[in-house]
């Protein structure tokens, strides 16, 4: 039986491990796009102040994704040595 419940405690734990990958691959996917259309915006806007408060957002945005992939890659590394 404990053999049993510790499969049935894996599988939950894999479930749930599987959510978190997840939601770091759509924030990461959203990051990306919301990056590009502020390039985008970026090319296309004339106002010189406007252009400086989106290159700062997308600074932000690059260095957001740039945490995100960087705590992907740390947590792909725990799974693989999970299992």
């Amino acid at each position: 039986m404990p053999s049993a419940l510790r499969t049935l405690e894996q599988e939950r734990a894999k479930h749930a491990w599987d959510c978190v990958q997840n939601c770091l691959n759509q924030a990461i996917q959203q990051l990306e796009q919301a990056i590009q259309e502020l390039e985008a915006e970026i090319a296309h806007e004339a106002d010189r102040n406007r252009q400086e408060n989106l290159k700062k957002r997308r600074k932000e945005y690059q260095d957001r994704l740039q945490n995100l992939r960087s705590k992907k890659v740390v947590t792909s590394g725990r799974a693989s040595m999970a299992r």
